[in-house]
């Protein structure tokens, strides 16, 4: 993996597409602007987007969900620790 540059690949099965190589890692959004120009221009409907939770209730129960599984998994660690320290009694 080479760190300075970006590709984006872009086609269709009928032989329309892009590929879009440049030479920077903060480079994606011009990259996608450049692709839905293209896009524009060439009719193309199904485009790459850089929408990938966007939205904030997805972003909040991600979050949510992490919280969660935190605070369970610390509550069980804590239970088994109780209980490895608790005297084994032995009854004869």
């Amino acid at each position: 993996m080479n760190a300075g540059f970006v590709a984006f690949l872009f086609a269709y099965e009928k032989g329309d597409g892009a590929v879009l190589m440049t030479n920077g890692q903060n480079t994606k959004a011009l990259g996608l602007e450049i692709i839905h120009a293209l896009a524009k221009q060439h009719g193309w409907t199904e485009l790459p987007t850089d929408s990938t939770f966007s939205n904030p209730w997805v972003i909040a129960l991600v979050f949510a969900c992490i919280i969660l599984v935190t605070y369970l998994l610390f509550r069980v660690i804590r239970h088994r620790k109780r209980w490895n320290e608790q005297p084994v009694t032995l009854y004869l």
